[in-house]
């Protein structure tokens, strides 16, 4: 059956030559330092975490990101997971 569909979908390919050529001009962008400043006796809160006060979420510093070059302030509620 799967054979059968995909001989159906190469009816339908196409593909022309492009007559230009890809070149790249930069490369990447260092990411610059937040400017906020948090209590060095203060862990930031895990984002998984209803915070004390929502209505002051944008003066939280929000950690816990597996995979999150920096750390967040200032986390967006409906962002958050619960």
């Amino acid at each position: 059956m799967a054979r059968g569909i995909h001989a159906q979908m190469l009816n339908h390919f196409w593909e022309e030559p492009v007559d230009y050529e890809v070149k790249i001009s930069r490369g990447f962008t260092d990411l610059k330092p937040s400017a906020y400043t948090a209590p060095a006796d203060e862990a930031p809160l895990d984002f998984r975490q209803s915070p004390p006060d929502k209505n002051d979420i944008a003066e939280y510093l929000f950690g816990g990101f597996a995979k999150c070059l920096l750390t967040l302030k200032g986390l967006a509620n409906q962002f958050r997971v619960e």
